[in-house]
């Protein structure tokens, strides 16, 4: 049965100075994510259903508690299939502070409908470009500034399976997160 911000997500979030979720389509490497930043030794796998509970932890960094959420891998944050459900109810009850999208560098425009529909709620979003080795090797190069200019959200290239670009995804969430608060 999948938590909602009521329970172990309230208490995550008052505890942090700050909570963000993962989102993005399966199979793009948020689990490898999820388990770089908290040192947890949560199961990966690319079937699909694999990921329909949430997991939750928290890390330090730098002076910061952040709580960490990985939601289940969606294509969407409609509320067809069990996937998109518990994602979706994630995000509206807990309200994360940043929702750091991963996206696969190697297929970006499946991913970006997610991300928009994320923009569309109000989420403030930092975009991990995910497997650009990967991509790289297929000749596939992405200008992540010029992604950056276009979506309006910070883009980081990340490699979830040695940990790349993890510090710097992290401290764009920290800082959009703080812009977030300063407008309120």
């Amino acid at each position: 049965m999948a938590l909602t911000c009521h329970g172990a997500l309230k208490e995550i979030k008052g505890k942090t100075d700050f909570t963000f979720v993962l989102a993005g389509n399966p199979n793009v490497g948020k689990s490898s994510i999820f388990n770089r930043l908290t040192g947890m030794g949560v199961v990966t796998a690319n079937y699909p259903g694999k990921t329909v509970e949430l997991n939750m932890a928290t890390t330090n960094f730098k002076d910061l508690r952040i709580g960490i959420i990985d939601l289940p891998g969606s294509y969407a944050l409609g509320a067809v299939s069990e996937d998109q459900w518990v994602a979706r109810r994630a995000v509206l009850d807990c309200k994360p502070d940043v929702a750091i999208m991963v996206l696969d560098a190697t297929n970006l425009a499946r991913n970006l409908y997610m991300l928009i529909q994320f923009l569309d709620l109000g989420i403030p979003i930092v975009a991990a470009l995910n497997l650009v080795d990967e991509a790289e090797k297929r000749n596939i190069i992405i200008d992540s500034e010029e992604l950056s200019r276009l979506l309006g959200v910070p883009v980081v290239k990340t490699i979830a399976t040695t940990g790349s670009g993890l510090d710097d995804m992290i401290q764009k969430a920290v800082d959009t997160a703080r812009k977030k608060e300063e407008i309120k």
